[in-house]
Protein backbone atom coordinates (compact mmCIF):
# COMPACT_ATOMS: atom_id res chain seq x y z
CA UNK A 1 0.00 0.00 0.00
CA UNK A 2 1.46 3.83 -1.10
CA UNK A 3 1.36 7.18 0.86
CA UNK A 4 1.68 9.95 -0.92
CA UNK A 5 2.43 13.10 0.85
CA UNK A 6 0.09 15.86 -0.27
CA UNK A 7 2.36 19.16 -1.70
CA UNK A 8 5.83 17.93 -1.04
CA UNK A 9 8.44 20.40 0.25
CA UNK A 10 11.71 20.05 1.08
CA UNK A 11 11.27 20.44 4.69
CA UNK A 12 8.44 17.68 4.91
CA UNK A 13 10.43 15.76 3.42
CA UNK A 14 13.14 15.59 5.76
CA UNK A 15 11.04 15.74 8.81
CA UNK A 16 9.44 12.80 8.12
CA UNK A 17 13.16 10.92 7.35
CA UNK A 18 13.79 12.28 10.60
CA UNK A 19 10.78 11.02 12.51
CA UNK A 20 11.26 7.47 10.39
CA UNK A 21 14.64 7.31 11.80
CA UNK A 22 13.64 7.91 15.18
CA UNK A 23 10.75 6.00 15.29
CA UNK A 24 13.28 2.90 13.80
CA UNK A 25 12.67 -0.84 13.52
CA UNK A 26 16.34 -0.33 11.33
CA UNK A 27 17.71 2.19 8.98
CA UNK A 28 19.99 1.28 5.98
CA UNK A 29 21.79 3.86 3.94
CA UNK A 30 22.89 2.57 1.18
CA UNK A 31 24.83 3.65 -2.50
CA UNK A 32 24.72 2.46 -5.98
CA UNK A 33 28.40 3.08 -7.48
CA UNK A 34 28.32 4.50 -10.64
CA UNK A 35 28.07 2.10 -13.54
CA UNK A 36 27.37 -0.59 -11.18
CA UNK A 37 23.32 -1.97 -9.97
CA UNK A 38 24.37 -3.71 -6.66
CA UNK A 39 23.58 -1.59 -3.55
CA UNK A 40 26.27 -1.36 -0.35
CA UNK A 41 26.44 -0.20 2.42
CA UNK A 42 28.00 3.05 3.06
CA UNK A 43 30.46 4.74 5.47
CA UNK A 44 28.14 7.94 5.93
CA UNK A 45 25.94 8.60 8.64
CA UNK A 46 22.44 9.10 8.21
CA UNK A 47 22.54 13.30 9.09
CA UNK A 48 24.88 13.30 6.23
CA UNK A 49 23.10 11.77 3.99
CA UNK A 50 19.91 13.43 5.32
CA UNK A 51 21.95 16.86 4.18
CA UNK A 52 22.16 16.23 0.42
CA UNK A 53 18.82 16.25 0.34
CA UNK A 54 17.87 19.15 -2.23
CA UNK A 55 14.38 20.43 -3.68
CA UNK A 56 14.63 18.42 -6.67
CA UNK A 57 14.94 15.08 -4.73
CA UNK A 58 11.90 15.66 -2.60
CA UNK A 59 9.43 13.60 -5.47
CA UNK A 60 11.79 10.45 -4.99
CA UNK A 61 10.21 9.92 -1.17
CA UNK A 62 8.32 6.76 -0.68
CA UNK A 63 6.32 5.62 2.00
CA UNK A 64 4.97 2.06 1.67
CA UNK A 65 2.87 -0.36 3.96
CA UNK A 66 4.27 -3.63 3.38
CA UNK A 67 2.08 -6.77 4.17
CA UNK A 68 3.47 -9.64 4.82
CA UNK A 69 7.15 -8.97 4.03
CA UNK A 70 9.72 -11.20 4.79
CA UNK A 71 12.14 -9.95 7.00
CA UNK A 72 15.06 -12.19 6.62
CA UNK A 73 18.30 -10.02 5.66
CA UNK A 74 16.71 -6.41 6.09
CA UNK A 75 15.56 -6.83 9.45
CA UNK A 76 15.49 -9.81 10.84
CA UNK A 77 18.28 -13.31 10.82
CA UNK A 78 15.14 -15.45 10.84
CA UNK A 79 13.97 -16.60 7.37
CA UNK A 80 10.12 -17.50 8.05
CA UNK A 81 9.56 -14.46 10.59
CA UNK A 82 6.84 -12.29 8.31
CA UNK A 83 5.17 -9.11 9.00
CA UNK A 84 3.69 -5.75 7.98
CA UNK A 85 6.17 -3.22 8.28
CA UNK A 86 5.97 0.81 7.29
CA UNK A 87 8.78 1.43 4.76
CA UNK A 88 10.22 5.04 4.34
CA UNK A 89 12.49 5.61 1.90
CA UNK A 90 14.28 7.76 -0.81
CA UNK A 91 16.20 7.64 -3.72
CA UNK A 92 18.34 9.80 -6.35
CA UNK A 93 20.83 11.39 -4.01
CA UNK A 94 23.68 11.51 -6.37
CA UNK A 95 26.68 12.34 -5.85
CA UNK A 96 29.11 13.29 -9.01
CA UNK A 97 31.72 10.17 -9.88
CA UNK A 98 30.13 8.30 -6.40
CA UNK A 99 26.74 7.12 -7.54
CA UNK A 100 23.15 6.98 -6.09
CA UNK A 101 23.01 7.27 -2.29
CA UNK A 102 19.69 6.12 -0.98
CA UNK A 103 18.26 6.12 2.87
CA UNK A 104 15.73 2.77 3.76
CA UNK A 105 13.78 3.26 7.06
CA UNK A 106 11.53 0.45 8.41
CA UNK A 107 8.86 1.41 10.93
CA UNK A 108 6.35 -0.12 12.90
CA UNK A 109 3.65 -0.47 10.80
CA UNK A 110 1.41 0.54 14.29
CA UNK A 111 3.21 4.20 13.93
CA UNK A 112 1.64 4.38 10.41
CA UNK A 113 -2.04 6.59 12.01
CA UNK A 114 0.39 9.08 13.35
CA UNK A 115 2.49 9.28 10.38
CA UNK A 116 -0.63 9.88 8.17
CA UNK A 117 -2.02 12.25 10.51
CA UNK A 118 1.26 14.62 11.21
CA UNK A 119 1.92 14.81 7.54
CA UNK A 120 -1.75 13.95 6.35
CA UNK A 121 -0.59 11.27 3.43
CA UNK A 122 -2.88 10.06 1.68
CA UNK A 123 -3.67 6.59 0.44
CA UNK A 124 -2.75 5.43 -3.16
CA UNK A 125 -3.43 1.94 -3.72
CA UNK A 126 -2.11 -1.22 -2.82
Amino acid sequence: MFFELPRKTLKKVKDILVWANKNKIKTRLDIMPENNVRRIRVDRTFDEILNMIKEEHIEYIRIILRKNMLWWGNLSEDPYKRDDVLEVAIFGLREENEGEYLIFIWVDKNKLDELKRKYNLKEMGN
